[in-house]
């Protein structure tokens, strides 16, 4: 058990500093940085899916199922958050930009990046270039996470992995 933890911890504290190196300093990047990282907020996708699925009719099977995969995602990222509870790279500072900063204290996985994966997974299934599109984004997205601070490397993998898996479910189920 103490070489588990031993590993364990070399493990976290690479992602430590590899985070670090990723983040932004003070540079004119910064800004894009924070816009790109917060395209992911769940707000903006749960408005435009719905508004897709009410206003394009010929649409809605096609959006259900990355719809349910979203509101699922949610469902399971924050479940695991408060199960690992693992602390924020700049603790409360770092949910300074979300809509629930008392609340939104745990860092993996990434919401942002499962959302972001599951998103592109389901951009994948309608068409291959939306999909390439979608990829690109979401990757995009998880450097722009660890960029601000707001999460570290292992947590975006983490988040796309369960966004990907919650993807594929929902489009396997619905």
């Amino acid at each position: 058990m103490k070489l588990f933890k031993d590993r364990a911890q070399w493990l976290l504290t690479l992602d430590q500093r590899a985070s670090e190196q990723l983040a932004y300093r003070a540079t004119p990047v910064a800004r894009t940085t924070t816009i790109i990282a917060h395209s992911g907020d769940g707000i903006i996708w749960v408005a435009l899916l719905s508004g897709v699925y009410l206003l394009v009719p010929h649409l809605r099977t096609e959006v259900l199922p990355t719809a349910i995969g979203l509101i699922a995602t949610a469902v399971v990222v924050a479940s695991l958050k408060f199960s690992i509870r693992r602390p924020r790279p700049q603790g409360p500072e770092s949910a300074k930009w979300s809509a629930m900063p008392k609340h939104d204290v745990y860092s993996s996985p990434s919401g942002h990046a499962a959302r972001a994966a599951c998103l592109a997974w389901g951009a994948s299934k309608l068409h291959p270039l939306a999909g390439c599109l979608a990829w690109g984004w979401a990757i995009i997205l998880c450097w722009s996470r660890v960029s601000i601070r707001a999460h570290f490397c292992l947590d975006v993998v983490a988040g796309l992995i369960v966004g990907l898996l919650v993807g594929f479910a929902t489009w396997a189920l619905v």
